[in-house]
Parts: C-alpha cells; structure tokens; sequence
C-alpha cells in the first residue's frame, strides 16, 4: 500500500468545459482515494462535477451548481477507481485564463488474488485449468444476455467468473 497523491492545474480554454483527468489505475492495482479538492481560481462557473472515467465511458458520483470563484470544493468520502480507471473533474463555464486546481490524496494498493480454498489456486489458475468443464447451455444463454462493461481500445476484456452452486455429496464434505 503507497499513498498517493497527486495536484493538477490546468488553464481554461473557455469552451464549453474543461475535464481534468488523473492518471490510470494500472493493471493489477486500486486506488482509494480518501480526499479531492477542486478550484477555479478565476471567476464563478456554471457546474462542477466529479467522476469515473472508465474506457471513454463518464460515471458521475458528486456535483455543484453554481460554485463560486477562488474556492475550494472538496469531496471526502471515499471513491474507488478499478484497474484502468481514471477520476474525471469537469469544470462546467469556466472563462478562459482561469486556473483550474485538482489535488488528489489517496492510497494505490495492488491486488492480492483469491486462493481456491478447496485447491490452492488463485482464481485465474482455476479458470484456466484444462479440467474446468464450460457452463452449462442453459447459463451460457443467460451470461450472453448480460451487457458487457466496456472496453478501453487495446485492454483485455475482465474475466467474468462463473461458480456452481450445488448441492455436495456425503463424499465432498470435509471431515465427514
């Protein structure tokens, strides 16, 4: 676990918005981030609003009306970016000169993978091992229902897992 911490200026453009975006949470790490502060320096806006950037895609947790100018906004509960992640603050009419601020403080902790309790493996090994038989048709027509989460250009899809839920006979209980 590494704090992380990171400030962002930027210049207005005086276009309709301007997006300040973070870094990207690289494969095989979160991100907590515990406090992020927002400043337009120059002159009162219209909005501003604070999100998730995930493959192009705009998740939006917090929003201002109406902020006014040369003061801080923060936002301390804490948000959770997944690998490939980025945080997105958008600062809505904005005059263009003005300086925009983002200060980030949080931590970056890499992902410990799951251990199969039953075989000692990680969950990557499991569903990759020759002897795991595919779903059954039935649950395989239901999965392709399901709306995949999308995709950056040139990122491997996430893994879906798939778990049996059965009833074990009197041989697969331990200790019995």
């Amino acid at each position: 676990m590494e704090p992380y911490r990171n400030s962002i200026k930027k210049i207005s453009s005086g276009d309709t918005y301007d997006d300040i975006v973070d870094t990207e949470v690289k494969q095989g790490f979160v991100r907590r981030l515990d406090l992020i502060t927002c400043e337009n320096a120059g002159h009162a806006y219209t909005e501003l609003r604070i999100g998730i950037l995930r493959a192009g895609v705009e998740y939006w947790l917090e929003g201002e009306k109406s902020p006014s100018a040369a003061t801080p906004y923060w936002m301390n509960d804490p948000i959770l970016l997944a690998e490939d992640e980025q945080l997105l603050v958008r600062f809505t009419g904005c005059t263009a000169g003005d300086e925009l601020t983002v200060t980030i403080r949080g931590i970056t902790q890499a992902i410990i993978p799951m251990l199969d309790p039953d075989h000692g493996t990680t969950k990557d090994q499991a569903q990759a091992a020759p002897e795991v038989t595919p779903p059954l048709p039935s649950i395989q027509k239901e999965l392709e229902k399901i709306p995949s989460l999308p995709v950056a250009e040139g990122k491997a899809p996430r893994k879906r897992y798939i778990w049996e839920v059965r009833k074990l006979t009197q041989e697969e209980i331990p200790g019995a």
